[in-house]
């Protein structure tokens, strides 16, 4: 597997919360900088961590897909531009310091969101 193949496997665990991936593709130290409002167990290194990352965001939103819609990278990094898409149906909680911090509510009867961003991954074929 290349960085690019990786980093959309990284992506598709997130979706889907598959464990075998997520033992294929995830590296025993990687660590999510992202899990700073997270709740604790998303900044578990390794595929504990994604996985746990993974289902926080499935409880928010339903239908969760992050098609990858562009990449960059080297053989040890990769940048990908993604979509973020899902119906906001659970409550979307964000801790500070490990505290629960904030809980938003879904609208009623849900709301599809869609949200653009571009991530970076260190990434290690193997």
């Amino acid at each position: 597997m290349d960085t690019t193949d990786l980093a959309h496997g990284l992506f598709r665990i997130l979706e889907t919360g598959d464990p075998a991936l997520a033992a294929d593709v995830v590296h025993e130290d990687f660590h999510n900088r992202e899990a700073a409002v997270a709740p604790p167990a998303c900044a578990t290194p390794g595929p504990a961590g994604v996985l746990a990352s993974g289902a926080w965001m499935r409880a928010a939103f339903s239908d969760l897909r992050l098609p990858v819609l562009g990449t960059a990278g080297n053989d040890a990094q990769v940048w990908v531009r993604l979509r973020m898409q899902g119906r906001h149906t659970g409550a979307f909680v964000r801790f500070h310091d490990g505290v629960l911090d904030q809980a938003i509510p879904p609208p009623l009867g849900g709301r599809s969101t869609s949200n653009r961003s571009t991530c970076s991954t260190s990434a290690t074929a193997r």
